[in-house]
């Protein structure tokens, strides 16, 4: 419901799941995502929407478990060269 795909780490999202670091005093503070954001990496979502993602494997509303199996499987490329 409120995944969005996004260009711009500076754009609001309510409710936003965010990553944090757990300082040496014990003290938690926001983290940056390490890299930026683009098309193929913006997809930000919240801890509902991560929650109902999580759920989907286990009882599949979006997809079926033959696609999250092949997911899960090992690949290879064209070549033979395991991925």
């Amino acid at each position: 419901e409120q995944t969005q795909l996004t260009g711009d780490w500076h754009e609001l999202v309510p409710h936003l799941a965010t990553p944090h670091l757990k300082m040496p005093s014990g003290k938690f503070v926001k983290a940056n995502l390490g890299l930026p954001i683009h098309c193929e990496g913006g997809v930000v979502s919240t801890l509902r929407d991560l929650l109902k993602w999580h759920d989907n494997f286990s009882d599949p509303k979006v997809g079926n478990k033959k696609i999250f199996a092949e997911m899960a499987s090992p690949m290879s490329y064209n070549n033979g060269t395991p991925g």
